[in-house]
């Protein structure tokens, strides 16, 4: 099986800690099933700003376009912020360049992986499902009004 490459962008405070746990839950995850992850790490967010002037290097952000996943922990610290006062969020660079409205791309099951139990259907007929649209269709993503991208807008 070919090893999936995965960018692994802790990020700032919480979720650091976070990543450490995702990253020992997916090392069982590789010891019991037989895969392996080539993970890639990666610097990203406020801390990174606070240190170099920069939230989110160009390489970093190509290491996430050509990875097959990208693991993401949390950027952004409440005291550091860009000079014209908004948040440090590279984060919501790669949701519009990627075209992640949700923060989640598709998920598809491997081969030779058990299958997730199914859970049982209710009564009546099947409701049509309207989201997520078929993957043949491209779905553009709703108008991001967060402070980053309105920094003077007043929405909150």
């Amino acid at each position: 099986m070919t090893n999936l490459n995965i960018a692994v962008m802790p990020g700032d405070g919480i979720g650091v800690e976070v990543m450490a746990s995702a990253l020992h839950v997916l090392s069982v995850l590789e010891s019991r099933f037989g895969f392996q992850l080539d993970k890639d790490h990666r610097d990203g967010g406020a801390e990174l700003y606070r240190r170099t002037g920069v939230a989110f290097s160009d390489e970093s952000f190509e290491a996430a376009r050509k990875a097959d996943a990208i693991l993401f922990g949390a950027m952004g610290l409440p005291d550091v912020r860009y000079p014209d006062g908004t948040e440090i969020a590279p984060h919501l660079e790669m949701r519009r360049e990627f075209h992640l409205y949700a923060g989640v791309r598709p998920v598809r099951r491997l081969p030779r992986r058990p299958p997730t139990p199914a859970l049982p259907s209710p009564p009546g007929p099947p409701a049509p499902r309207a989201f997520p649209p078929p993957l043949h269709q491209t779905v553009p993503p709703p108008p991001c009004l967060c402070s980053h991208c309105f920094p003077q807008s007043g929405l909150r």
